[in-house]
């Protein structure tokens, strides 16, 4: 984004020197390329105006808001898809806020960015919202007030523009989209939003030390260069320790924790770190810390804890977890087949068959209810009927390896062996998540010859 955003403005301010306009088409075509890496490169189009007002350019005529058309036209298109995929996966307005609240917010967020500019300390992975019983912390309307003493400062700069107004203004109007004013997640700020903010900061920092250096008296210039030396020797010490911290994905769940032990959510992401690094047991404490925290109507820890204690092969302890995220909210993805598996692996088939085709009424189309209903059925001595699970299954999920062996199975048993070759050979070596019925593939397709001839062909 920021790349292409370097090209629009080039070529925007070829075109102002020279009003050829293939560089005003290079850079709507930057622009475009720019919000279809990022939809915050729209905060770009006000940019333009700062970059007319820089060169004292008259906007009381039509033709610098002509210019810009099809920029604002690109800008909307993209912010409304930007926010329609928000909408689309429910990440706008997830916390309660009520309007003079977002005003504080987004009031104070400007400050902590303009801060963290200068002194980069405090810094997170994921910074939350700072709720106490639904209260923000008390100091926020101060620091929304002094925010909105700046931007009327800055609106007032911009009758007489230079540099530096043009520096601040750029980083603003970066930040203004991404202030939460629009709540958007549910974290108050990220570090990655000020990426392009920060050229405009950077700017600013450079022209207001260049001015100490010119205007102060000469004794002074050794402490501002010393000043300078020890800012850019802290900075560089503070990445230094945040790329130990970003390290290990589990090293940056904890530095989230620290940041604030109270947030559930950083403990189930620790607990995911924890088990994809082998360590099962700190992952199970992480995900019952979670539980223990967990706001009364979040049932996410219980489904996450259930769902880390089925891949262990906990069936008995899992159950409770699912059961208690049915109750809370029955229809989440993946639920119901992950208890009916558990009833399979405890031997239960005979509640799988009735709480299965029960299901299968809701989601008519699910392949892991067909062949989980399928397998019961087969160890019932129902090929028949397994056959008839193993094809609708099949018509939804051609190539699903667990499908495949479900057919297999119901063919052998139908004694249809060279059909139960083919489906073991379309589904191949293709991993089953499930030992049993990774096994089953194994014991079929030592009857089948072609299979067991280009096994052997393949070992060393």
């Amino acid at each position: 984004m920021l790349l292409f955003g370097l090209c629009m403005f080039i070529s925007y301010l070829r075109w102002l020197d020279g009003k050829r306009w293939p560089w005003l088409v290079a850079a709507h075509v930057a622009f475009l390329l720019a919000c279809a890496s990022k939809a915050m490169a729209v905060a770009f189009v006000p940019c333009l105006l700062l970059i007319d007002q820089l060169k004292e350019r008259p906007l009381n005529t039509w033709r610098p808001w002509l210019e810009k058309s099809g920029f604002a036209v690109v800008a909307m298109v993209f912010g409304i898809l930007a926010i329609d995929a928000q909408q689309s996966v429910k990440t706008i307005g997830n916390v309660e806020l009520d309007g003079l609240q977002r005003v504080w917010v987004g009031g104070a967020n400007l400050i902590v960015y303009i801060a963290q500019q200068l002194v980069p300390a405090g810094l997170n992975a994921r910074y939350p919202y700072p709720l106490k019983a639904g209260h923000l912390p008390e100091w926020y309307p101060w620091a929304a007030v002094l925010a909105m003493g700046l931007l009327f400062l800055l609106v007032r700069a911009l009758r007489k523009p230079n540099l530096l107004v043009f520096a601040l203004g750029f980083m603003i109007l970066n930040l203004l989209l991404v202030l939460q004013w629009l709540p958007v997640g549910q974290a108050i700020r990220a570090d990655r939003y000020t990426y392009a903010a920060g050229i405009g900061w950077s700017l600013a920092l450079a022209i207001g030390l260049e001015y100490l250096v010119r205007w102060a008296p000469r004794y002074k210039t050794a402490v501002w260069a010393t000043a300078l030396v020890v800012l850019s020797a802290a900075c560089a010490w503070i990445a230094h320790e945040r790329t130990e911290v970003w390290r290990t994905a589990v090293s940056v769940r904890s530095d989230m924790i620290a940041y604030d032990p109270r947030y559930f959510v950083y403990y189930m992401d620790r607990a995911v770190s924890f088990e994809n690094a082998g360590d099962h047991d700190a992952a199970l404490k992480d995900f019952d810390k979670a539980v223990k925290l967990r706001p009364a109507n979040d049932y996410k820890p219980y489904f996450e804890r259930g769902m880390f204690r089925l891949r262990r092969g906990a069936y008995r302890e899992a159950m409770p977890d699912l059961i208690t995220t049915f109750q809370q909210v029955p229809g989440h993805p993946g639920l119901v087949p992950s208890m009916i598996y558990i009833q399979w692996k405890l031997g239960l088939c005979h509640e799988v068959e009735p709480n299965a085709t029960q299901a299968l009424r809701l989601d008519p189309r699910s392949p892991d209810l067909l062949n989980l209903r399928g397998i019961c059925r087969l160890q019932n001595g129902q090929p028949d009927s397994a056959w008839a699970d193993a094809k609708r299954s099949i018509a939804v999920a051609p190539r699903k390896p667990e499908t495949l062996v479900l057919a297999a199975a119901a063919l052998s048993a139908l004694h249809h062996e060279e059909s139960a070759c083919v489906a073991l050979r379309i589904a191949g070596d293709k991993p089953i998540p499930d030992t049993t019925l990774d096994s089953l593939r194994t014991v079929l397709s030592d009857r089948c010859p072609s299979i067991t001839k280009s096994r052997e062909q393949r070992q060393p």
